[in-house]
């Protein structure tokens, strides 16, 4: 947290975490709630209309509508509550130790028992996040690539099988990351474009 005031930066992991930090103080009504690799925060207050606040979007107001059709989530990843559903403190905790366990532990230090144990933790916490499903069946996959033993392999192999399909039925979107580089990619090419003789 003190390296985000600091520097005055931060992704939208941390800097949700910060403003929801500051509203529980004040006594806001501000909740965390999760897109595609992608969490903002929510005013819980049906007098609000704009209530999604995305802090890594300098704190502007998007609707859920803008980040279905941004991210490419599914209609059945909203109904079955994997995103933009207002989440409890409780399953943030779960959506950070699962976030945790498999991107730094999974894929930074490449430590897949390590990484399995926090998601499956993690995900106790919190069953629906589809990515992280997906993401514990790669790491079970990843695990079982280095097993000896044929039968052990395919134990792995198929564990992760069925964590990922897990994840498949809950609905996956389009991850932030690609959404990202393709919107810069269009202002690239507009700039391109708005040059004089082109």
């Amino acid at each position: 947290m003190f390296s985000i005031l600091d520097r005055k930066r931060g992704n939208c992991f941390n800097l949700a975490l910060l403003y929801i930090a500051v509203a529980q103080r004040l006594g806001y009504p501000v909740y965390p709630v999760s897109a595609t690799e992608h969490l903002l925060v929510r005013w819980v207050d049906p007098a609000f209309k704009m209530q999604n606040i995305d802090p890594s979007g300098r704190g502007n107001y998007f609707p859920d509508e803008d980040y279905i059709r941004r991210l490419e989530i599914p209609a059945h990843a909203i109904k079955n509550g994997t995103y933009l559903r207002t989440m409890s403190y409780r399953e943030l905790v779960g959506y950070m130790v699962a976030d945790h366990g498999g991107f730094y532990y999974g894929e930074y230090l490449k430590d897949d028992v390590l990484a399995i144990a926090l998601m499956e933790r993690g995900l106790d916490h919190n069953r629906g996040h589809s990515e992280y499903w997906t993401h514990l069946g790669t790491r079970y996959q990843h695990w079982g690539s280095r097993e000896l033993m044929p039968e052990v392999r395919e134990i792995k192999f198929i564990r992760g099988l069925v964590f990922m399909k897990k994840g498949m039925r809950m609905g996956l979107g389009k991850p932030a990351s690609i959404e990202r580089k393709e919107r810069k990619e269009r202002e690239e090419r507009q700039k391109v474009l708005a040059k004089p003789g082109v």
